[in-house]
């Protein structure tokens, strides 16, 4: 599997993809694939020749997660083993069918593997008061009071004002300033106080409950699968 970066995608080639079945239940197929990670989606696809490919299914990157494969309650060891070594576990949230689609990668090598965590991993900030976000998974708001920018870094906003956040600065009282654009003139970038505003419906919501969702069925099936193993161990 090697990495490659054209036209603004990030191209992973002949990874081993195990489709698995890992909140309830298993059921696997191994195939090859050609990856391709552009800003806001994920694609997956098989090849067809030297320059073509037929895409089999893709992703809204706001809903992908990735994560470290080499322990999952739900399978045996052995099971695992034959798999492959650096496993990644990749879900789309919802797919091109709106379906949940949950995969084992085997890479190559811990340097590959690597690559996958490095790229598809969330920003985060050194200052543990301040949040970042990607302009493609950012929150939404809309300003339910006029503010006149006292600054040259503020941002002017009309009630009704409709906002993208790209990060957000608390304090002891909740109050703190954001930065982000207006949706009406995105060039213009600015901080604004966080109380003159409120959140609104948005893809970034949507995926965030999307991302909520998974892990609560994740926690109850890896429950139900230990207590299953629990009474069964006690009945022998």
């Amino acid at each position: 599997m090697s990495v490659a970066h054209e036209n603004g995608a990030i191209q992973w080639e002949e990874a081993v993809l195990h489709d698995a079945k890992l909140t309830f239940g298993k059921k696997f197929s191994k195939n090859n694939i050609y990856a391709f990670l552009f800003t806001d989606l994920i694609v997956l696809t098989k090849k067809k020749g030297d320059e073509t490919f037929l895409v089999t299914d893709y992703c809204p990157r706001a809903l992908l997660t990735v994560n470290y494969g080499d322990i999952v309650p739900q399978l045996p060891t052995k099971e695992m083993q034959a798999i492959g070594k650096h496993l990644i576990i990749m879900t789309l949230l919802e797919n091109h069918e709106g379906k949940t689609i949950e995969m084992i990668i085997s890479c190559p090598s811990e340097t590959e593997r690597e690559r996958w965590l490095k790229v598809t991993e969330p920003l985060s900030s050194e200052n543990p008061d301040e949040k970042i976000y990607e302009q493609w998974d950012c929150p939404q708001l809309v300003a339910i009071h006029p503010y006149q920018a006292l600054q040259p870094d503020e941002l002017d906003l009309d009630i009704t004002e409709v906002v993208n956040v790209h990060r957000k600065m608390a304090d002891d009282s909740d109050d703190g300033w954001y930065e982000g654009e207006r949706i009406r003139d995105g060039a213009v970038v600015g901080w604004f106080p966080s109380n003159y505003t409120k959140e609104i419906p948005s893809a970034h919501v949507r995926a965030k409950h999307i991302k909520q969702r998974n892990v609560l069925l994740s926690y109850t099936s890896k429950y139900i699968d230990t207590t299953t193993r629990t009474l069964q161990h006690s009945k022998k």
